[in-house]
């Protein structure tokens, strides 16, 4: 989950590497540091906290660089987020510099070997082990240094991706990547880039090579080699051309990125629709519907709630059975295999370790079935080239643009969409072309921008209210039924992301078993109303303010009693029970986004958390 960028070329790389690294602060802001090479020796500037504070110390650092260094960005997993255990990592002798991303699953074993042949360890990450088993097989086997770098990653277990700097060979970054996602750069005038994601470098060239698992790669300022995990020098790789829009990257006159994208949903959604209407259907055309019997939907956080919505729809409009699973818990206990099953894996970065190793999992098991139980897959991610792509039959791009905050806000929504939009080509591909209903479905998709709009000018002031009450409060349930539940869920995990309150979601009729014995006057509740059993949901109303607990209603239905009985109420426009999730999450975006804004908390990058969850 650390972001690690790298140059070489012909300009001095200091600039080069901060620009990048802030591209990269999604994947990890605990701390950052710099490594370059000058003069034949590698300097190291290190500091705890966010990528600012880095920033503070460079100040002090008149002088050039030098044209070839690496960048890092940390999220730890191995050691606190101190500066001590900030990277770049050296090893004993100060002259082989690394910096990771991911985990090192077999550190004790080598740093215990290590120990014992004279080696010694200043921080507490696994990543220390790397420039230090390098240094040993350099001297124990008198090996050139890219014998000792391939010698010691090939021995070394785990998920990860480093990039290494040396004194031995002061020109050259070695990159080296292992399901832990690292691409490489064609820059102009013989410069090279080298990241965790293209972004990090996209201003400066479009042309990528993305490293296969187990390749490394040797980086120098006039030449590119890679070779295979068995050293053997792979010929004709082909860079591909990749076209991000840096706009995404920038605020655009809001004041955070997360109201930024909250914002872009109405339009996000608008263009998905016309984009399904004007390819006549064909939309996700490559999926074979008329064998599915079953769906099984596999992913983590948001999306896990995204996918259990995906069961509600999916299930309405098909009448398939879907199965919605925690990833996690996916690859612990898998479930029995169903036969002539669609896997849908959903991931944002498509890089999510969880999602990835549960689709291994499942790629595995079926490998030697019979037909009714081959692999038939899907992702839904909004990072197509991503490593998911390689565990999956076909790819859904949400094509959201790049979603910058850590909290996931329009990726979550257009994940919805997909599901609306798979239930339609359902409809004309395996069940017989309902005209009648696809026409129904898209023009009730059709309206639901402007609804959201609606949401965004008209209850603004209303939900800046009820946020200024939730700010000073320590715990609150989300509530809602059926096809919001989940919504409930995510709404109650949003305002956990970015506002560090307490919060949990629960199916409006679970409150009496059990979560009522936490209700009081210190205890809000936050429920979702909707036409479809309203009467159930007024009753779980008054059962809520019988025991004193302040009350919030998100409601389509204008109801006296529940206006006379809640202390807050946010009026959202009427909309087909199965579409209101999509209206329901603005206003629950909105409240998390200005309850963390009154609590002066950094919206966009929320403490301990990382965009794109690449470890276990």
């Amino acid at each position: 989950m650390c972001g690690l960028i790298g140059y070489v070329g012909n300009q001095d790389c200091k600039n080069i590497l901060i620009t990048g690294m802030k591209k990269l602060e999604y994947r990890g802001y605990d701390s950052s540091g710099v490594g370059y090479v000058n003069n034949n020796k590698i300097y190291v500037i290190r500091a705890a906290g966010k990528l600012n504070k880095l920033m503070e110390k460079l100040k002090f650092y008149k002088n050039e660089f030098g044209k070839i260094g690496v960048g890092h960005t940390r999220w730890a997993t191995h050691g606190e987020p101190n500066e001590i255990n900030c990277h770049p990592i050296l090893d004993n002798s100060k002259m082989i510099g690394v910096v990771q991303n991911g985990i090192i699953e077999n550190y004790q074993d080598v740093k215990k070997q290590l120990i014992n042949n004279g080696f010694f360890f200043n921080t507490n990450t696994d990543t220390e082990v790397i420039p230090n088993l390098i240094a040993y097989n350099k001297q124990r086997h008198n090996l050139s240094i890219i014998e000792a770098i391939n010698k010691t990653l090939k021995s070394l277990t785990g998920n990860f991706s480093v990039i290494i700097i040396t004194q031995y060979n002061t020109n050259t970054l070695f990159a080296y990547q292992n399901n832990s996602p690292l691409v490489i750069g064609i820059g102009k005038e013989l410069s090279y880039f080298c990241a965790s994601d293209p972004i990090a470098f996209i201003n400066h060239t479009n042309n990528i090579i993305f490293l296969k698992n187990r390749e490394l790669a040797c980086i120098s300022n006039k030449t590119l080699k890679i070779y295979s995990q068995d050293y053997k020098s792979i010929k004709n790789f082909k860079p591909c051309y990749i076209n991000i829009d840096t706009v995404q990257t920038e605020k655009q006159g809001f004041q955070n990125f997360m109201l930024k994208e909250i914002y872009e949903q109405s339009s996000i959604i608008n263009n998905m629709i016309n984009k399904y209407k004007i390819e006549n259907y064909k939309y996700y055309k490559n999926i074979k519907y008329t064998n599915i019997k079953n769906i099984q939907i596999i992913a983590c956080g948001s999306s896990l709630y995204s996918a259990m919505i995906g069961k509600c729809i999916l299930e309405k409009y098909t009448n398939i059975p879907t199965f919605a699973f925690c990833a996690s818990e996916f690859k612990i206990e898998p479930p029995p295999m169903l036969p002539c099953v669609l896997t849908i894996a959903i991931s944002q970065s498509g890089e999510t370790a969880d999602v990835l190793n549960a689709l291994k999992i499942e790629n595995e098991r079926r490998r030697n079935c019979d037909i009714l139980y081959k692999v038939n897959s899907i992702a839904i991610t909004n990072r197509p080239r991503s490593s998911i792509s390689r565990y999956v039959n076909n790819i859904i791009n949400i094509n959201t643009g790049i979603e910058i905050s850590v909290a996931s806000t329009k990726t979550f929504s257009a994940q919805i969409i997909v599901f609306y939009l798979l239930s339609l080509n359902f409809i004309k591909y395996k069940f017989n072309n309902n005209s009648k209903m696809i026409d129904k479905l898209i023009e009730e998709l059709s309206n639901i921008p402007k609804k959201i709009e609606k949401i965004l000018l008209d209850e603004i002031q209303n939900i800046k209210k009820i946020s200024n009450f939730i700010s000073n409060i320590n715990n609150i349930f989300y509530v809602g039924n059926g096809i919001n539940w989940p919504i409930a869920l995510e709404g109650s995990l949003k305002l956990k992301e970015v506002a560090y309150i307490h919060s949990e979601g629960c199916p409006s009729g679970e409150i009496k078993h059990g979560h009522i014995a936490l209700l009081n006057k210190d205890m809000p509740v936050l429920i979702l109303c909707t036409e479809k059993n309203f009467e159930k949901i007024l009753n779980t109303a008054e059962e809520i303010k019988a025991r004193k607990s302040p009350l919030i209603a998100v409601s389509s239905i204008k109801n006296n009693i529940l206006e006379t009985i809640c202390n807050f109420v946010i009026q959202t426009p009427i909309t087909e029970e199965i579409l209101s999730p999509l209206c329901n999450i603005i206003v629950l975006q909105l409240i998390s986004y200005y309850v963390a804004l009154n609590k002066y908390i950094d919206i966009d990058q929320p403490r301990n958390l990382a965009k794109s969850v690449t470890v276990e």
